[in-house]
């Protein structure tokens, strides 16, 4: 390669990351949340979920679904947009045949503080024009990685999750209340009785 030439690629290849700088100062906080949501499914995809909008999915096994979903905050305006993770475990009565499955739906709801030591109550983020995305990013990476991936690689199927819902391994893994188990889904899924017993056990 000529010396020109090496020149000529570096400065491109310096142009392209400033512009890319540039474009992420001059996006609206919902632009900026939306560029942090493709930067999470990087983290992701490799793990084999797929992304739609602002969830990410997972279905291991066949019957065990598990999902990740960033929620904005209903008071989002122009110049702030807050969200949330909402984290949970689907199950059907038998293979999963809902590919777009909601968490709203799955049988295991949680939030972050239920699997995060840092996170000590219901936990919302904000983008505005002045946030450190790459700030904000890297601790999203570290709460991924070090929570949210372990917490739903903590049952394999859905036999697996159920017999850890009802001896309470699975409750006990949690670090707080902001959690929920559907007795619903429980018995619509087949497992009558192990709902019986698990809303004897709430009383």
């Amino acid at each position: 390669m000529r010396i020109i030439d090496f020149f000529k690629k570096c400065i491109s290849s310096n142009s392209k990351n400033t512009q890319k700088v540039s474009d992420e100062n001059y996006m609206t906080p919902a632009e900026k949340f939306n560029y942090l949501a493709k930067k999470i499914y990087l983290i992701l995809k490799p793990l084999n979920y797929r992304k739609e909008a602002s969830n990410f999915r997972l279905i291991q096994n066949g019957d065990l679904g598990k999902v990740i979903n960033l929620q904005k905050s209903l008071y989002n305006d122009k110049d702030s947009c807050s969200f949330t993770f909402n984290i949970g475990y689907y199950v059907e009565t038998g293979k999963i045949e809902n590919k777009r499955f909601k968490e709203y739906e799955c049988i295991v709801r949680i939030r972050p503080a239920c699997i995060s030591d840092k996170y000590k109550k219901d936990t919302w983020w904000e983008i505005t024009d002045n946030t450190d995305m790459e700030a904000l990013y890297k601790e999203l990476e570290a709460f991924i990685y070090s929570d949210i991936i372990p917490f739903l690689d903590y049952c394999q199927s859905r036999d697996d999750l159920i017999r850890k819902i009802m001896d309470d391994s699975f409750i006990k893994e949690l670090k707080c209340a902001y959690y929920n188990i559907s007795i619903n889904v429980l018995k619509e899924i087949g497992y009558v009785q192990e709902g019986e017993k698990l809303l004897m056990k709430r009383k």
